[in-house]
């Protein structure tokens, strides 16, 4: 008996087989969509991850503000770098803060105060793409005026003139 003969398909090299996979049409607005929203799902991560650092600097701006302009009227650099710790933890409410590594204060010539702060804020959506966390780095500097008995003038401005 003689069994009918079929012909097979030759095996395919791999680069035909990618030759094929790239000529077929069929298909491809579904894998163009899904890469499409990965890439726009991590850009709006991004975006939203970027504002929150953004109010964190703020906020560290603010905290950092305000120990300089308390600390600016002590004389001695500990005293100085104590006050700003101290005021800086009262108004500060985001992550821990390692004032060794991360706080730098000097006192100027001049009489002035200046601190730089440099932390990392965490991440929220860019961990998918393996940036866990932010560098933020915010300055200040405050000079006492001539001693005054009426003590210290600070002025504050408000958004709308009643704050």
């Amino acid at each position: 008996m003689n069994r009918p003969t079929t012909s097979r398909p030759k095996a395919l090299t791999a680069v035909q087989a990618l030759a094929r996979i790239v000529e077929d049409r069929g298909g491809n607005f579904a894998v163009i969509a899904a890469i499409g929203f990965f890439v726009l799902l991590i850009a709006a991560g991004a975006a939203i991850d970027f504002g929150l650092a953004l109010t964190e600097r703020q906020k560290m701006q603010d905290a950092l503000d305000a120990g300089v302009l308390a600390a600016v009227r002590k004389t001695d650099a500990t005293e100085q770098r104590q006050e700003i710790e101290n005021i800086f933890l009262a108004n500060f409410t985001g992550d821990a803060v390692n004032f060794t590594d991360d706080l730098t204060v000097t006192q100027n010539a001049d009489k002035s105060v200046t601190a730089v702060l440099k932390l990392r804020t965490r991440t929220v959506f860019m961990g998918i793409v393996g940036i866990d966390s932010v560098a933020l780095a915010v300055r200040s500097s405050a000079i006492a005026a001539a001693s005054d008995p009426a003590g210290p003038c600070i002025i504050a401005l408000g958004s709308t003139g009643q704050d």
